[in-house]
């Protein structure tokens, strides 16, 4: 009877353990793929992070590209602006200059007279 009893109970135990062990078993499954799950989900999350992060690198690289080459524009429509009011000014200082050469070369003319109708006089 002891015997048989005790073998029961060993029988019952054995049992307990097989269903303690299968729920352990179940439950480190469930936890197994819960960190699967949030792996994933980190992965997928930084690669977004890393996409965001790329497009806006992106954008800025070519905001700034547009800037520069507004930038190039700008100088180049100034640069030219500063040779066209330079071209003008040279030749008005040409202009001037051959105005000032006439004026000079009559009242030498002026004086040329005078001098020999004062030479003629005498």
């Amino acid at each position: 009877g002891d015997e048989a009893q005790v073998g029961v109970q060993r029988e019952g135990a054995i049992e307990g353990l097989r269903r303690e062990l299968s729920a352990e078993v179940a439950r480190m499954t469930g936890l197994a793929e819960q960190v699967q799950q949030a792996v994933a989900q980190e992965a997928l999350t930084r690669d977004d992070v890393l996409a965001a992060a790329s497009r806006s690198w992106k954008t800025g690289i070519a905001k700034a590209a547009e800037e520069l080459r507004a930038l190039v524009r700008a100088e180049t429509t100034t640069r030219e602006e500063f040779q066209f009011r330079l071209d003008q000014q040279v030749m008005e200082l040409r202009g001037s200059l051959h105005e000032v050469r006439s004026i000079g070369d009559q009242r030498e003319d002026e004086v040329f007279e005078r001098l020999k109708a004062a030479a003629e006089a005498l």
